[in-house]
């Protein structure tokens, strides 16, 4: 199998963990509408862009559309690579990602060329250990998501309230250190 070769241009834009959710967080929305002024470039999204987006869980394409509609009309001007996160993942099937080069968790980190050096991308969590990766590759089997789809009326609201309150605590022990 070839491999398409990867080549990061001279100002290419990275954007990583902004844990974006329509029903809590609106910056995205403003990043990305500035971004359409732009002239053409490479937009890299590192993953966890979303705070919680999972490509066949309906309510969160929901929540999210509008973030997910201006992504999109970024992939008709720009060059974007979005590296799948832990909190946003099976994205690749989703309307929206049509002309996205979109790198699932199970692929990264993948080879760019940076001025003729070799630079490995990748979201984060991959460096995490044995037990996180096993969690990481539960959540994404079909039986889980069909589970969260079906029950997302109860569990998806929870899901967020527990990713709030977690946002929340972070905050709280960053003023105190």
């Amino acid at each position: 199998m070839i491999q398409e070769k990867f080549i990061i241009q001279e100002g290419a834009i990275f954007i990583a963990d902004s844990h974006h959710h329509s029903l809590y967080q609106n910056t995205l929305d403003s990043a990305f509408q500035e971004l359409l002024q732009f002239s053409s470039r490479q937009i890299f999204l590192m993953g966890d862009i979303f705070d919680f987006l999972v490509g066949s869980v309906q309510q969160s394409l929901r929540d999210n559309k509008k973030t997910l509609e201006l992504l999109e009309q970024l992939s008709f001007k720009h060059k974007i690579y979005y590296f799948e996160g832990n909190h946003d993942f099976l994205l690749s099937q989703i309307p929206h990602f049509k002309n996205i080069c979109y790198f699932p968790l199970n692929v990264q980190p993948v080879c760019f060329d940076f001025g003729g050096k070799k630079a490995y991308l990748a979201h984060g969590d991959i460096f995490l250990n044995w037990q996180y990766s096993f969690y990481t590759k539960m959540i994404r089997q079909h039986f889980f998501i069909k589970f969260l789809d079906f029950f997302s009326f109860f569990l998806y609201p929870q899901i967020l309230h527990y990713l709030q309150n977690k946002k929340k605590q972070k905050k709280n022990d960053k003023k105190y250190k």
